[in-house]
């Protein structure tokens, strides 16, 4: 059983970023579909989602779009799910070479827990929470990065360079 939802939910993984991309050609406000993620996740809960970004936005593909909205979303799910949360905040940060998606919470997670699944190994093309949050990333060239939020709770951040950033590397 365990297999098989892992499988499906591959499959729906995959299905959404077809029509991602062919829905978007690659061109989405970040900022809404991360708006429209937090309204998807905090529907029927207590969690309260704040988001802020900095920076310009710059294009993007598609594939680091979705990426980037898949890993909000699943990183969500896991503070609904396991946090005990009040609070969540998402922060988009637009640097010059990367793009930072910090999501934190206000919940009693366990860091070295979150880090541990974050590092564990998931097949090729499939994503199982954490360490599906962590092999999107790597799949993009990113790196991802957890640590105790200051006033309690769990901070992750994920950057991903810019696909200019490895052109000039």
């Amino acid at each position: 059983v365990t297999a098989a939802k892992s499988l499906a939910r591959s499959a729906v993984d995959e299905i959404r970023a077809v029509i991602f991309e062919l829905s978007s050609d690659g061109n989405i406000d970040l900022r809404r579909a991360l708006r429209e993620v937090i309204e998807d996740v905090v529907a029927g809960t207590r969690l309260q989602v704040g988001l802020r970004t900095y920076g310009s936005s710059q294009s993007l593909p598609g594939a680091t779009q979705h990426a980037l909205v898949q890993i909000a979303r699943e990183s969500l799910f896991n503070v609904v799910r396991h946090a005990n949360a009040g609070h969540a905040w998402l922060a988009l940060r637009w640097e010059p070479t990367r793009v930072r998606l910090v999501v934190a919470d206000d919940g009693g997670g366990d860091v070295a827990l979150v880090r541990r699944r974050l590092h564990a190994y998931a097949p090729a093309g499939q994503h199982f929470g954490l360490s599906g949050i962590a092999g999107r990333v790597r799949e993009l060239g990113g790196s991802t990065s957890v640590r105790r939020r200051r006033g309690g709770g769990v901070s992750l951040s994920v950057e991903v360079p810019h696909p200019e950033a490895w052109d000039a590397g």
